[in-house]
């Protein structure tokens, strides 16, 4: 049920949700014993992001996604998770990711347009969870048929899913035998809690980090749901104005955050990062949190940081391999050719010549394919090779130059190993990171807006 339905015509929560949908103090209350203790937390403030942006998900005209965040057992992954639930009802309203992947689906479905907070992935089954990265983002149920044959109604359901646990994606793939594909890294952004402190840099003038965390816990039991009606009713004062003013925020901060290398399955993630701090910031102009539109700002430029920390690389996940392989075996290849003109390799790698001054090497097909570990249908794994003109090809279905010899045709993969080295040479050193602040960050105090 759209939670903006449910709180302008006051129409009751959906049955799973009733008892958790709920509130438990002010909104001052909140501020004063969750939020002020979120206050220079970057992961904090995240975590409330994620939460305030779910109901933007429509005007923004985003998909379904998820952020989930690992780390070591008590390092604060699960009071994040506390938090978030705070910020739209009762400790009830965070689930558990132990359910089959159509428990998962229902679950969703009553979390439309609303935070669902998933605890501990890993007592998951692994087969679940590789359904549910599809299955939940996709945001609906299968198609089922009834008794009769015809077809059941289907559910459909808009969510931002905030998870937690001490396992990746690819630790969970491995015990399926399987790599993680590119779709499920991109609809699951995995981000390491990587606080000065576990989940936290600042303590708040609490002792350590566990009183910090055994605080927070006891008040978000205490106060809870208040600000997300409050957040509900702002949104729907200005419904019809949402739209614009997202897709102007959005384009802002993905202006400032997006260079030249960054490939399009980066921009998507970026742009639900996008997300989050718009709402932040929206939250902070309506006087709804603790701290202010700049350190809204900050926290989730340093979440961004830690993300592309990990991920390592600013390119499609597909490209980044291809690519990294091609630069790797370029500089084995080196020496391993024959000139052109004697007309035969031996035990070489293939033949090097010349093409209107530019050096050229013609790599034996099951050379090329073993060393770059393609299989036998490849053509679109070496598109991306293409497409930044490292091969040259006279027979597009194949990929390969077919050439003629003194004795004989035969096929090469025609690599252009210059054009390979400028091109990793242009990729700047820092890029993935330059535009963000570091994280965790080694500037604790709050910057004012103006």
């Amino acid at each position: 049920m759209n939670p903006i339905i449910l709180w302008v015509n006051y129409q009751p929560p959906p049955p799973s949700l009733r008892g958790a949908l709920s509130e438990r103090g002010s909104l001052q209350d909140w501020q004063t014993h969750v939020g002020r203790l979120c206050a220079g937390n970057s992961l904090a403030v995240f975590s409330v992001g994620v939460a305030l942006a779910a109901p933007l998900l429509q005007p923004a005209d985003l998909e379904n996604g998820a952020f989930h965040l690992a780390g070591h057992s008590g390092s604060g992954k699960t009071t994040l998770l506390q938090i978030a639930a705070s910020v739209c009802g009762a400790p009830t309203f965070m689930r558990s990711w132990i359910s089959t992947s159509n428990g998962l689906a229902a679950v969703s479905a009553a979390h439309h347009d609303m935070l669902l907070a998933l605890d501990e992935i890993g007592l998951a089954k692994p087969e679940d969870v590789d359904t549910a990265t599809y299955h939940i983002m996709n945001g609906s149920s299968k198609l089922r048929a009834q008794k009769s044959g015809d077809l059941a109604p289907q559910t459909h359901w808009r969510t931002l899913a905030l998870s937690s646990g001490e396992i990746w994606l690819s630790e969970i793939f491995q015990q399926l035998g399987k790599p993680v594909k590119a779709g499920q890294e991109n609809r699951l952004v995995e981000i390491p809690v990587c606080g000065k402190y576990g989940a936290f840099d600042d303590f708040h003038g609490l002792p350590s980090s566990q009183e910090l965390v055994d605080t927070i816990k006891r008040n978000c039991r205490e106060y809870y749901g208040a600000l997300f009606r409050e957040w509900i009713e702002r949104l729907t004062d200005d419904i019809d104005d949402l739209p614009i003013y997202i897709q102007r925020e959005t384009k802002k901060l993905l202006n400032t955050w997006v260079t030249p290398h960054m490939a399009s399955q980066v921009i998507r993630v970026l742009k639900r990062f996008a997300l989050v701090a718009i709402a932040l910031c929206l939250a902070c102009r309506n006087y709804l949190l603790p701290w202010t539109e700049t350190s809204s700002v900050q926290a989730v430029e340093r979440v961004i940081a830690a993300w592309l920390q990990r991920r390592g690389h600013v390119f499609d996940t597909e490209e980044h391999s291809i690519l990294i392989r091609l630069r790797d075996a370029v500089e084995r290849w080196n020496h391993r050719f024959s000139k052109f003109e004697r007309g035969h390799y031996g035990r070489m790698l293939g033949f090097r010549r010349e093409v209107s001054g530019e050096r050229q090497w013609l790599v034996r097909k099951e050379i090329f394919l073993k060393e770059l570990g393609l299989p036998s249908r490849y053509r679109g794994d070496i598109e991306p090779l293409f497409q930044r003109g490292f091969l040259e090809t006279n027979e597009q279905n194949r990929g390969t130059l077919k050439v003629t010899l003194p004795d004989r045709s035969e096929r090469f993969f025609a690599v252009w190993p210059d054009r390979v080295r400028t091109y990793w040479h242009s990729v700047p050193d820092g890029d993935t990171l330059s535009q963000f602040p570091t994280f965790p960050s080694d500037n604790p105090e709050v910057v004012e807006d103006e």
